[in-house]
């Protein structure tokens, strides 16, 4: 919805998510938000509170309400929510944030629930895993996995409720990327209110797409979306790298961005600081490849094209932060 809209729902009761295109905490639950959305269409979760979503910078607008409160009536860590009674009236300082929206006497009230990504995700599930039973009125669902030469470390779960978080499990075949469960031709990702014959589908994995500086931003200009992963001592991460191969594969599979690697050992003048940058980082600007100015030799950044141009947008730092990132965006994983 947009940021005028937020006191407008038909609900009597409903909760405002805060985001913003270019936050890398708002992107990291980004399936999240999605999936609490889906998820109470369904009719075992038809009464559970509504979430609407508010982005406060989009390409076109900037939100008024991303501003810091300076003043001491209602702060509460520099936010003021609780006492506003229309949109313009919010003081939201940063992104991801959620408040809730309730009606008193056909009067609006609102009321920060929580800020940053962990605890709003934490939120959302206690939302939506209430403590009704609806065991009386739903039967349990039966799953049958087929491994299709894959091997698992862990026990299948086989039942469970279609409401609850059934986890559906990452098995592993030597030389192959895992790239989902299978119901005849149909990809399963979340669960319904059915029986299912899983079957596991394989792809070979595919080699290491290695890139040199100069193809950063000129190259790859069928893609119009993709990631860079500057890695310092590629030699000695091979098994990282083929974490990074099984990632490639999986995305080639499902339509998302792929990663490419940059090697530092080819590409030091980008290796280096921006004086101006509070993180260290120069990169949201660049255009081409010696106007990026990298901290860290393990960064990720991404590229996308806009306006005939590939621009490029710093995303997370760490070889452990960046496979959490593409687990958590793209659900997936090697383990």
């Amino acid at each position: 919805i947009d940021d005028t809209e937020i006191y407008q729902q038909p609900e009597q009761e409903y909760l405002v998510y805060f985001m913003r295109d270019g936050c890398s905490w708002c992107a990291k639950i980004k399936d999240d938000v999605l999936r609490y959305q889906s998820k109470t269409t369904l009719k075992q979760y038809s009464k559970n509170i509504k979430l609407y979503v508010v982005n406060l910078k989009t390409s076109n607008k900037y939100s008024g309400i991303l501003r810091k409160y300076t003043g001491d009536d209602g702060d509460r860590d520099n936010f003021y929510v609780s006492k506003a009674k229309k949109w313009d009236e919010l003081y939201i300082p940063s992104t991801p944030s959620l408040i809730k929206i309730t009606t008193n006497n056909n009067t609006r009230n609102s009321e920060l629930l929580e800020s940053g990504a962990t605890k709003i995700k934490n939120k959302l599930f206690d939302y939506l895993c209430d403590e009704k039973d609806y065991s009386l009125k739903t039967n349990k669902i039966t799953i049958n996995f087929d491994l299709n030469g894959g091997v698992m470390g862990d026990e299948l779960s086989q039942e469970g409720y279609p409401w609850t978080f059934i986890n559906l499990p990452t098995p592993s075949k030597e030389g192959f990327t895992f790239i989902g469960w299978y119901d005849g031709d149909n990809l399963v990702d979340v669960l319904e209110s059915k029986n299912y014959n899983l079957l596991a589908k394989w792809q070979e994995t595919i080699e290491t797409k290695f890139i040199e500086k100069e193809e950063i931003f000129s190259k790859l200009e069928s893609e119009e979306e993709y990631y860079v992963l500057f890695l310092k001592y590629s030699h000695n991460k091979k098994d990282y790298i083929y974490q990074i191969d099984q990632y490639n594969t999986f995305a080639l599979q499902r339509g998302y961005p792929l990663v490419y690697i940059i090697d530092f050992e080819d590409c030091q003048e980008i290796y280096r600081t921006y004086e101006s940058s509070e993180n260290g980082m120069f990169v949201d600007q660049a255009i081409e490849w010696n106007e990026l100015y990298i901290s860290d030799g393990y960064t990720l950044i991404h590229l996308i094209k806009k306006n005939e141009k590939k621009q490029a947008s710093y995303i997370i730092r760490g070889l452990r932060e960046v496979l959490n990132y593409l687990n958590e965006k793209y659900s997936f994983s090697t383990k």
